[in-house]
């Protein structure tokens, strides 16, 4: 059998020793190499955010009135679908002031006078508690300021008969304006009307006797 010399044993611990710090020092240093990934991966981030926030700000405008476009669609496509069950006309009027109201009425056909039309329902777009604040700022263009902005052919009531398909009624007082062509729906900010920042009006087109929904 080997003896074993105390200098062995101490040799060994000091070998052990130095592993022990090594391994140690590799933890470390690991360890500083992550965090400092993080902190670039945050940096980078916040960079990135913060450049964005301009941009964010330039578009959300735009962003909302698409919102609001989709759901003025759903809601021409439901009334579509009631005037053809009812066997009847259907017609919404969106309130060209701010808020994004609307009236939804019904009658024999759309050639049906005044006093015939009765009440469905009445609502609004953007109707959650945020939603209410930033619908005060927009609204649904009336002629008038479509052709001030170069926006032909917009209308702020729609009529859908069962048997005679999709017409747009201008203000009124004036003839119905019939879907040969396309008729728009045009929401934007009133600040944005006021300054002629078309690039920020959304607009819902309605084509054909079907009131086919297209949107710019």
């Amino acid at each position: 059998m080997v003896p074993i010399h105390d200098t062995d044993v101490a040799e060994k611990r000091w070998t052990d020793d130095e592993w022990r710090q090594f391994e140690l020092w590799e933890k470390i240093e690991l360890r500083l190499r992550r965090r400092k990934h993080v902190w670039i991966a945050i940096t980078a981030a916040l960079f990135l955010l913060l450049s964005s926030v301009p941009i964010a700000l330039e578009m959300w405008p735009k962003w909302v009135g698409l919102h609001v476009s989709r759901q003025i669609a759903q809601e021409v496509n439901r009334l579509r679908g009631r005037a053809i069950l009812e066997a009847g006309a259907q017609r919404i009027a969106f309130s060209t002031d701010a808020g994004l109201n609307y009236q939804i009425e019904r009658a024999e056909n759309c050639s049906s006078p005044a006093e015939l039309w009765k009440p469905v329902k009445s609502g609004g777009f953007l109707r959650s508690k945020l939603g209410r604040s930033i619908a005060e700022r927009f609204r649904v263009l009336d002629v008038d300021s479509g052709r001030a902005l170069g926006v032909p052919s917009l209308v702020h009531q729609i009529c859908f008969d069962a048997i005679h398909g999709f017409s747009g009624v201008t203000p009124p007082g004036q003839a119905q304006a019939q879907a040969s062509k396309a008729l728009g729906v045009a929401v934007a900010r009133q600040i944005d009307i006021d300054e002629k920042r078309l690039d920020r009006v959304s607009v819902v087109l309605l084509t054909g006797n079907s009131a086919e929904v297209d949107f710019e």
